[in-house]
């Protein structure tokens, strides 16, 4: 009886140096992803938004789930848009919350 399950060639898979996304490498942290653009970027170059535990929404580093955007007018403008930000912190978000990111995030870029 033949083999269902012929094996592959060696090299197929797994290998270093073989196969990949094809885009570009970006090496040196954690990558994420801005909530407006949907561009991938290194933490370190998104601004991160979250809610503290006192409910105001805050930039920077701290506990619990959080937005990144991209460090420029679009993004931080677009951020509030379209249900982006209940998307990113998976709960809803108040017109009132809203508007306080958006004082925040605004307000931090200058």
């Amino acid at each position: 009886m033949e083999d269902r399950h012929p094996q592959r060639a060696t090299g197929y898979r797994g290998e270093a140096g073989q196969g990949g996304g094809g885009g570009p490498v970006l090496v040196g942290g954690p990558i994420r992803t801005c909530v407006v653009c949907r561009a991938k970027r290194l933490q370190s170059e998104l601004v991160r938004v979250r809610v503290a535990t006192d409910g105001r929404p805050t930039t920077g580093a701290g506990f619990g789930r959080s937005a990144y955007c991209c460090d420029n007018y679009a993004c931080r403008e677009g951020l509030t848009a379209r249900g982006r930000l209940s998307r990113a912190w998976r709960r809803p978000v108040d017109e009132g919350l809203v508007q306080a990111v958006r004082q925040e995030v605004l307000c931090q870029q200058r």
